[in-house]
């Protein structure tokens, strides 16, 4: 198995960081990682709102490429958000198995304030990959593929914050 840690720092409220990331699942043409956004379930007391989606990956293989490494169905996530309200806590996780369970990927994301008008986020990963001789090598390209994507994450939504939210 291999972990890694991210943190990311934002010019701008955790309101609006919640806002983007909720975007996300809007405009999948910016974020140029799902074909789409499937919301399976919602719960909302007020102060805690839920989400359950299926996320369908982007990718050039065949979908019958795909759908012998998912198990018959198109390469897909699952992705539960969370919004805390009343602690002002924004927390996602994503996981992605494949090849029968054989490949595992969890991202956990913690959204939050920093300071006054900023805000940040933190991810944990864990790539878990049981296949003999090559599944250690394999969980160190997905950790890799990950930080890699992460930054151009964090570039997407600085540049989605400057054209939504232009600073006078």
């Amino acid at each position: 198995m291999q972990q890694a840690s991210l943190d990311h720092r934002f010019p701008f409220s955790f309101e609006q960081l919640v806002e983007i990331r909720e975007e996300r699942y809007k405009n999948l043409h910016i974020w140029d990682m799902f074909a789409a956004a499937i919301l399976l379930k919602e719960d909302d007391t007020g102060d805690l709102r839920t989400r359950e989606y299926k996320l369908l990956i982007k990718t050039a293989l065949p979908l019958f490429a795909q759908k012998l490494l998912a198990n018959g169905e198109a390469l897909a996530c699952y992705e539960v958000t969370t919004l805390d309200r009343k602690k002002r806590e924004y927390r996602s996780e994503t996981v992605l198995r494949i090849v029968n369970s054989a490949i595992n990927f969890t991202e956990r994301a913690l959204y939050a304030p920093d300071g006054t008008d900023r805000s940040k986020r933190h991810i944990d990963i864990e790539a878990n990959v049981r296949i003999p001789a090559i599944g250690r090598a394999i969980e160190k390209l997905i950790v890799y593929e990950f930080k890699e994507q992460s930054a151009v994450d964090c570039e997407r939504i600085l540049k989605f914050a400057a054209e939504r939210y232009p600073r006078p």
